[in-house]
């Protein structure tokens, strides 16, 4: 029904466009210039042969978000159901059958999709990974409208452009001075550019008060999957959930059918920082509820932020940390990284409420090496044939100063027939927990001077020479 209404309104819009003249007269025109313009249909008339492409963009657009509006009020109204108090006291399978008896809707799906999920298998990792996937999904059909309007609204600039440049040629075109002709052609150029910018803000406004109430509709399918999970916790035996002690929130949640809650990632997801670097933003975490009804920011609940073994540690040293959330229901963690590098994901849960965990994802990357400094092993001499009595040692440091370890630097012989332990001219070796590295050094057999060179792996620019006398 309700593409056919669609079709119908846009077939309706083409026959006004094609049934519209062209362009209108240049008498009519003038007629206009000459009178007083009484209403802004009047006036444009002076858009002449770009009027009704324009009021073609605008009707599109003006389509699209009506049909659009009307989709997700429906959507809107058949998510409310589930709020009923005689849907939220059924049994799963009784819920399940209930939505499957109505019409199509992005409600009913999603309860469908979830409850089947739930029975299958009542995990909060698999629970979570389907909400993601879900809303992965409507969002990339929703992009769709977007581009959609998008492309009207760019279309009505394009041609209110358009029109400024037709009617701003046809004035010097013509080569004439006189006043009528003169203002015929600028009155195209300003009124096309008028009339575009008006439809294109007009289309605008609408994609964006319609994102707006999509925003809102996604977050009451959130608390339905929220809701859901509560649900299918409370129906499962404590040793099948792994459940712990329940707070005192969560005691009170259970003897409110009507009660749900949410936790989500405020800030701090996706950072990039170097290895044993802190993060700039702290991983927050929101968490709102609702009882009877009402919405609130939850205070005082305790928040345990995880992270993997040997990735980092919290400001308390450790590899996890509760913290509390604050009259805004938020909570931080600062976390700093160790020395592996790669994605490291963090998990941030309620140890009482039943409510999926929320994972933070932080790049760690690589610290650069800032400089290299002599140790220890310059200005050596050894029998020509024979080991140096010290081997040859380097500190890399990084930015702030501090030594860097497991960085790997290359020890080239520069001049002279010298070898390394591996019987090589050349040798890398990484740096230790202390940010040095050292190589043993074998002397050529004949006598005279020899040289090495060490850099540090991505800093070729900064050197250490050592010499040695093989006698």
């Amino acid at each position: 029904m309700r593409k056919q209404l669609f079709w119908t309104l846009l077939a309706v819009c083409i026959l006004m466009a094609v049934s519209a003249p062209a362009q209108e007269g240049v008498a009519a025109v003038e007629k206009a210039q000459t009178g007083v313009i009484r209403s802004f249909w009047e006036l444009t008339r002076y858009a002449r042969e770009f009027r009704w492409p324009l009021f073609f963009t605008f009707i599109m657009g003006i389509v699209l978000a009506v049909k659009k509006g009307v989709e997700l009020f429906f959507e809107w109204i058949a998510a409310r159901r589930y709020f009923r108090p005689e849907f939220t006291r059924l049994t799963a399978s009784q819920q399940a059958a209930a939505f499957a008896r109505e019409r199509y809707s992005m409600a009913s799906d999603t309860v469908l999709h979830l409850l089947q999920t739930l029975e299958a298998a009542p995990d909060a990792g698999k629970f979570t990974e389907e909400m993601e996937t879900f809303t992965k999904t409507r969002n990339q059909n929703f992009s769709t409208f977007r581009n959609r309007m998008a492309f009207w609204s760019d279309t009505a600039g394009a041609l209110g452009l358009l029109g400024t440049v037709w009617g701003m040629f046809i004035t010097f075109f013509r080569g004439t001075m006189e006043p009528q002709e003169i203002l015929s052609g600028m009155g195209i150029a300003l009124i096309t550019t008028l009339m575009g910018l008006v439809i294109s803000i007009v289309i605008n406004l609408f994609s964006t008060e319609i994102g707006g109430f999509y925003n809102c509709l996604m977050e009451r399918y959130t608390a339905i999957g929220h809701i859901l999970w509560r649900q299918m916790v409370k129906r499962q035996p404590e040793h099948q959930t792994g459940k712990t002690a329940a707070s005192p929130s969560a005691v009170k949640a259970s003897n409110n059918d009507e009660a749900w809650y949410r936790l989500s990632a405020a800030a701090g997801d996706g950072q990039k920082i170097m290895g044993r670097g802190t993060v700039k933003t702290p991983l927050t975490i929101r968490l709102i509820g609702s009882r009877k009804g009402r919405k609130s920011k939850l205070a005082g609940e305790p928040i345990r932020f995880t992270c993997p073994k040997g990735w980092g540690k919290f400001q308390n040293g450790s590899e996890t940390i509760q913290v509390k959330t604050d009259g805004s229901g938020k909570a931080e963690a600062y976390f700093t990284a160790g020395l592996q590098l790669g994605r490291c994901h963090i998990e941030a849960s309620h140890p009482g409420l039943p409510v999926p965990p929320v994972q933070f994802e932080i790049l760690i990357e690589g610290v650069k090496p800032a400089s290299i400094r002599e140790v220890s092993g310059n200005n050596q001499s050894a029998p020509a044939g024979g080991s140096l009595p010290e081997a040859l040692a380097v500190e890399v440091l990084d930015a702030s100063g501090k030594p860097l370890p497991h960085c790997p630097v290359q020890f080239r012989v520069s001049m002279g027939d010298a070898q390394f332990a591996n019987q090589k001219a050349a040798m890398i070796i990484d740096t230790d927990e202390k940010g040095k590295a050292m190589a043993e050094l074998v002397l050529g057999p004949k006598p005279g001077f020899f040289s090495v060179e060490a850099h540090a792996d991505g800093l070729p620019s900064k050197k250490v020479t050592f010499k040695a006398l093989g006698q």
